[in-house]
């Protein structure tokens, strides 16, 4: 399924080495999910939905330890 990132990887396997396709997925995801978080609430994208973005935020967090293995505890 993630073979067609492989070959996409290079810069990401020159300061890292060479990652599996999964870790470098599960990187690269869960730092596109936090960091869109942080943008959606600096640029004011989700007050129409949310009166508290921090619930989100936490709740993203905890859903990415969870798909690594960590518990969030």
């Amino acid at each position: 399924m993630l073979k067609h990132l492989g070959p996409h990887l290079g810069p990401l396997r020159e300061t890292h080495g060479d990652l599996p396709i999964e870790v470098a997925y599960t990187y690269l995801s869960g730092w596109a999910r936090l960091y869109g978080m942080v943008a959606m609430e600096v640029f004011g994208q989700v007050r129409w939905a949310l009166t508290k973005p921090e619930a989100l935020f936490e709740a993203e967090i905890v859903q990415f330890l969870s798909q690594v293995g960590v518990s969030p505890d």
